[in-house]
């Protein structure tokens, strides 16, 4: 189970707030202050999703056509 504090997803954040400061100061305009990370919301539901369906399609495979070693 991913803990909130280490998997990453607050890192993201933390980037693109740095990425519109830098983009803004090379253009010369203002600090544009600290990003909404919620509006990120869709993007982290679409990483659940695959990850969800991939784990899914895995299972069934396992089950539908398990691997023989030997």
């Amino acid at each position: 189970m991913p803990l909130p504090p280490l998997d990453g997803g607050h890192m993201l954040g933390a980037v693109w707030e740095w990425l519109r400061r830098r983009v803004a100061g090379l253009r010369g305009r203002p600090d544009p202050g600290p990003f909404d990370t919620a509006r990120l919301l869709p993007v982290a539901y679409g990483v659940a999703a695959l990850l969800l369906a991939s784990g899914l399609v895995l299972i069934l495979a396992d089950i539908l056509s398990p691997l023989q070693l030997f």
